[in-house]
């Protein structure tokens, strides 16, 4: 028996997945690239610098699979995604590197991570294969980062 889904969701709706997943990447790059230019400890800047450039990355990986066809402006598809993931984004830009990151690894890239998971669990390998292999990726790099220990400054 298969574990493929019955449903396999239109070009339309995995435009908007893709769309959705670009925006919360964009997003993630400007506030961690904030947070790496501004003020605070140079260990919790390198790790923006790092961390921004790990979320363009996948920015671009998330633009790169909007459709290209006559009639579909990409750039209105980065929308931000339904429930509290884009408020809690928002709610961390103008804060400090420090507060900020330990709110961006403790709470906002697991939460990335379990949505991730959600949408690759509902993926069809036969329709959605590209998009899944970047769910994946972006998963493991995420879970990676909130593997990782900043010690704050004393």
């Amino acid at each position: 028996m298969s574990s493929e889904p019955t449903n396999f969701r239109t070009i339309d709706e995995l435009a908007q997945l893709c769309g959705r997943c670009g925006w919360v990447e964009t997003r993630l790059f400007e506030l961690t690239g904030q947070w790496a230019s501004g003020d605070g400890p140079a260990e919790w800047r390198l790790a923006c610098s790092i961390e921004s450039a790990q979320h363009a990355a996948l920015a671009s990986e998330w633009r790169a699979r909007l459709p290209v066809r006559a009639g579909i402006d990409q750039e209105a598809l980065f929308l931000p995604p339904p429930g509290p993931l884009a408020a809690e984004i928002e709610a961390l830009f103008g804060q400090p590197v420090v507060e900020g990151m330990s709110t961006l690894k403790q709470r906002l890239l697991q939460d990335l991570v379990e949505w991730y998971r959600d949408e690759l669990a509902v993926s069809s390998s036969v329709r959605e294969a590209s998009v899944m292999a970047l769910l994946d990726r972006a998963i493991a790099a995420h879970s990676d980062v909130t593997g990782r220990e900043l010690t704050p400054p004393q």
